[in-house]
């Protein structure tokens, strides 16, 4: 058997790289563990008498403290590939999904996840959706038109966020170009949901005052409030810009670029809404989907883009 020294180097580094979001899931576990043996070791003995201010001040640090390690654990869980489809990344908590970088050996175009009834055609998977049951699971090469498990290989994931120099330059060239939002009623609808748990965990913290086996309450209202108000201000926060050889999504803290380059494709899902799109790119994936207000005039703006650029547009 013949060794290909890059092929060796590519699985060296990949292997790296899960072991390590590996490790810092085994932090965060471990961290866990410590603040729970903390918890039921120390919380009964405050309640004796009563917890005074500096006390609750420590219920709460530990209490946010495991909302935030179990954040991380998940998000970790992700990038090592146990959840390939994950909506609570930063960044990608709405459109960003698959941190399996699968592409095409023959042409090293990024492959498409589809699947295939018996008899019937094959149909472009939307991310999120799991594969009807009796269908095969397959990965299509929107340049080849093949699905050939044989000519498929994973690469090291490569995300799609801007950073150092680039981030400034950027920030210049979209100055006073159109921003697409997210509709209206999407965004006050993750408001609305934060309100709730907002109130949620007001009441589960008066609750905790009576025992403290009653602080189990605020940590699970706690995690899902972190959650959704994260989610909301990426509502809030996110702009889709198309540049002459990009798509480029406003993220917290930054830009996430998602490039029209040789081995990127546009691709209509075939299941669920047929208005839901997905750009297929060397870095991240995203997905372009009806939430998007005017989603449907920055949809034709990019197939005509993506024609200039030599890209595939599969409907």
């Amino acid at each position: 058997m013949k060794l290909d020294p890059s092929d060796l180097l590519r699985r060296s580094r990949q292997a790296r790289s899960l072991d390590r979001y590996g490790s810092l899931r085994t932090v965060c576990l471990a961290g866990l563990l410590f603040l729970s043996f903390y918890a039921v070791t120390s919380f009964p003995a405050f309640y004796e008498q009563g917890p005074t201010g500096e006390q609750w001040g420590m219920i709460g640090a530990v209490l946010l403290s495991a909302i935030l390690l179990l954040q991380t654990e998940r998000s970790a869980s992700s990038r090592s590939g146990k959840r390939p489809h994950d909506w609570n990344s930063a960044g990608g908590t709405l459109h960003a999904f698959s941190f399996r970088r699968r592409c095409c050996s023959v042409c090293g175009a990024r492959r498409v996840l589809a699947f295939q009834e018996k008899g019937k055609t094959l149909r472009l998977l939307t991310p999120g959706l799991g594969v009807p049951e009796g269908s095969t699971l397959r990965y299509y090469c929107p340049y080849c038109a093949d699905t050939a498990e044989s000519h498929a290989q994973d690469l090291p994931f490569l995300p799609a966020r801007v950073r150092g120099v680039a981030l400034s330059a950027l920030s210049q060239q979209l100055r006073g170009q159109r921003g697409y939002r997210l509709e209206q009623g999407y965004r006050m609808r993750f408001f609305y949901v934060t309100l709730v748990l907002c109130c949620a965990e007001i009441s589960c913290l008066y609750l905790a005052r009576r025992a403290a086996v009653w602080l189990i309450l605020p940590l699970v209202c706690g995690y899902f409030l972190y959650v959704s108000f994260k989610n909301m201000v990426i509502a809030f926060h996110t702009r889709y810009y198309l540049t002459a050889d990009a798509v480029i999504q406003r993220i917290p803290g930054g830009y996430a670029r998602f490039g029209l380059e040789p081995g990127s494709s546009l691709v209509r899902f075939s299941d669920g809404d047929r208005r839901s799109w997905g750009l297929y790119t060397a870095t991240e994936n995203l997905l372009l989907s009806p939430i998007i207000d005017g989603q449907e005039e920055l949809i034709r703006r990019l197939r005509d883009a993506c024609r200039d650029r030599g890209c595939p547009v599969v409907e």
